[in-house]
């Protein structure tokens, strides 16, 4: 399947080549790029709760000691 996302019209040379319907390996690739989207999102989600963590932390460590 990835062999089909490395240039243009592989997607027909992919199929013919291993015996597969090009609407099949097409619909490989779909569910392959959602997956890849969504993996996208989690990571970002994930930065984004790191950062705030960093962020939160860097502010205790700024505040004066109380007395």
């Amino acid at each position: 399947m990835l062999e089909s996302l490395q240039g243009t019209r592989r997607v027909s040379a992919t199929a013919r080549r291993y015996g597969i319907s090009r609407s099949l390996l097409l619909k490989w690739r779909r569910l392959f790029r959602a997956e890849e989207m969504k993996l996208d999102r989690d990571w970002t989600s994930f930065r984004r709760l790191w950062l705030q963590i960093r962020q939160r932390r860097l502010i205790r460590s700024c505040r004066p000691a109380a007395a």
